[in-house]
């Protein structure tokens, strides 16, 4: 994260993606944090893989989508993409269930794929917890973003 911001020329979209992501569970970590003992509960989480255009502009987006994805399924006859609607049930689980978690721990619960609480059991090597559950970091990002819109006349 000490290249964030990205300036234009270091900009590549997949490293984009994945900072934008962790950033997200690391601001909802410290979000989390300032809001204990008021009866609000900070979640985060991931939609899946939805078939939209976006990213389409990016030519290894464009192939995964258009061609990959699509003769995988067919082979295995899975689907890995997601529809509009089946990614915002996840954001929707999250909004309308009692999320409960362990005080002793700031993590439970806190990021969600597919309508439950993340486990990394479920979903092998996908998030580096070392990372994405650092409390230090997550105080560093809020404050970094802090300083930012400081900066930033709105």
């Amino acid at each position: 994260f000490s290249k964030v911001p990205l300036t234009k020329n270091e900009y590549e979209p997949t490293l984009a993606y994945g900072i934008s992501k962790a950033s997200n569970i690391l601001f909802t970590l410290e979000l989390r944090k300032r809001l204990a003992g008021s009866g609000v509960i900070a979640v985060s989480g991931h939609p899946g893989v939805i078939h939209t255009n976006l990213g389409y502009e990016e030519p290894l987006v464009y192939f995964m989508f258009a061609y990959l994805y699509p003769a995988v399924e067919k082979v295995l006859g899975r689907k890995f993409t997601k529809t509009i609607p089946q990614g915002a049930s996840t954001t929707m689980c999250m909004a309308l269930h009692d999320v409960k978690y362990d005080k002793s721990s700031w993590t439970d619960g806190l990021y969600w794929a597919d309508c439950e609480p993340f486990s990394n059991e479920k979903f092998p090597g996908s998030v580096n917890e070392e990372v994405v559950y650092n409390e230090k970091q997550a105080k560093s990002l809020w404050d970094r973003s802090e300083a930012i819109l400081e900066s930033t006349s709105i």
